[in-house]
């Protein structure tokens, strides 16, 4: 039988026989037959069985998993086939792999590692895959790149700053545009607001410069609007993150995510309460949603800087359970950093 099938596929093909695999008996447990066009086709003999085996004596071997995957069969075999769904990783494992990996880039940029090639590729073939073939396939890989042309000249640092938002799409490590807990929710920074936001600045303004820097650059409305289109521009980038905090959909506050540092997974808060809210543990809340949902995208260390001065704003790490890392002191003013 088995001469027969290999006879019909080598004529159908045009192809011929790579290698044959026999088990410890030297029993025939699979045929390659390879084709014209660079494909090749793997004949099981005794169905799950060697399917098993291929699992159990190759598992180390770079590109099993991803050849698995994308198998074209000929024969369906549902304990096969229930085989290989148990084999795989899902695409939640996947997902979390990926965000990982990502991470291992930005390290591996950072610190001019010769292997950050093969760690982009492999980064890459997950995402377009959902698992890394055998290097042969990496050249493939390669050139589907976005500005390939780059990767090709070996800057690498180059390129992945050109396409940090691609690899980050690719790693799903944004964090979500609206959380909400019990009273409050939690919104990406939208400029229909921005008339309110910028009145509570102005009203506001010697209780919030008091222990803030950036107010002074608020003065009317188009400088509202162009922290909006900033706003925008650093979200799509993935350099940073603005929320607008909302109380029975009365505007309460704002929190932004920023200094974001990929190679250690690191980010920093910044918060501001508006003074009819102050008390109330919004900010306390919508730090600890942010905290969880960054956790969820991979990032692994929170910070808060407050001056020293301010008491109040002291509270709401410890609270979050942070702890004082460090501190230092600019323009005679003494900062203390705490972190989780």
């Amino acid at each position: 039988m088995r001469t027969e099938i290999l006879a019909a596929l080598t004529n159908t093909f045009f192809g011929k026989t790579e290698w044959t695999f026999f088990d410890a008996n030297e029993v025939i447990l699979r045929d390659a037959l390879k084709l014209s066009d660079f494909r090749k086709i793997e004949i099981y003999h005794h169905g799950l069985e060697a399917f098993q085996d291929l699992l159990i004596y190759q598992a180390m071997q770079p590109g099993l998993t991803f050849s698995i995957l994308h198998r074209q069969v000929v024969f369906e075999s549902v304990d096969m086939n229930l085989f290989v769904e148990s084999y795989l990783p899902s695409s939640s494992e996947i997902q979390n792999e990926m965000k990982e990996r990502f991470f291992a880039v930005k390290s591996a940029l950072a610190a001019n590692d010769s292997n950050v090639r093969i760690l982009i590729i492999e980064f890459v073939a997950l995402s377009l895959y959902g698992a890394i073939p055998a290097t042969k396939h990496f050249d493939k890989i390669v050139s589907s790149l976005p500005d390939f042309e780059l990767f090709q000249k070996g800057d690498y640092v180059a390129w992945a700053d050109q396409t940090n938002e691609f690899l980050m799409n690719l790693a799903e490590i944004k964090p979500a545009e609206l959380l909400a807990s019990e009273e409050i929710q939690v919104r990406r920074h939208n400029d229909e607001h921005n008339a309110e936001v910028l009145s509570r600045v102005l009203a506001q303004r010697p209780r919030l410069e008091k222990f803030l820097s950036w107010p002074k650059n608020i003065q009317n409305l188009d400088d509202q609007i162009r922290f909006g289109e900033k706003a925008r521009k650093q979200w799509e980038a993935g350099e940073a993150f603005h929320y607008q905090i909302f109380y029975e959909d009365q505007f309460a506050g704002a929190v932004s995510i920023h200094s974001l540092n990929m190679p250690d997974g690191s980010y920093e808060f910044g918060y501001w309460i508006d003074e009819k809210f102050e008390g109330r543990g919004f900010i306390q809340r919508t730090l600890h949603l942010l905290m969880a949902e960054m956790k969820d995208k991979g990032w692994v260390n929170a910070k808060i800087t407050v001056k020293e001065s301010n008491i109040r704003s002291q509270k709401i790490p410890l609270k979050l359970e942070m702890r004082l890392i460090s501190e230092y002191v600019r323009n005679n003013e003494r900062f203390l950093v705490y972190s989780a």
